[in-house]
């Protein structure tokens, strides 16, 4: 797997609306956004969790950030959890 979790500098701490493609070097893609809830008094998991099993890598990661901006990241290893701030470097956290 990779997990992701996500800081937006717009004002939108968690990054919601954010829209995160995970590409592997076989060119397999999966798609993730980063949602506030559904209901009244829900809220979801701001972090991303990508299933890689079987997928060869590493990875390439495109973020559309909620107020607009593009950022690309590659070389990304699987089985591991990151943490993200918008504009930033990724950072590892396992």
């Amino acid at each position: 797997f990779l997990g992701l979790t996500l800081t937006a500098r717009d004002g939108n701490g968690s990054a919601i609306g954010a829209r995160v493609t995970l590409t592997a070097a076989d060119d397999r893609m999966q798609v993730r956004e980063v949602f506030g809830g559904s209901g009244t008094g829900c809220q979801d998991d701001p972090s991303l969790r990508f299933g890689v099993t079987g997928w060869k890598g590493p990875f390439r990661i495109d973020i559309r950030w909620p107020g607009g901006r593009s950022q690309r990241i590659e070389g990304v290893s699987g089985d591991a959890i990151y943490r993200l701030i918008e504009g930033g470097n990724l950072e590892k956290v396992n």
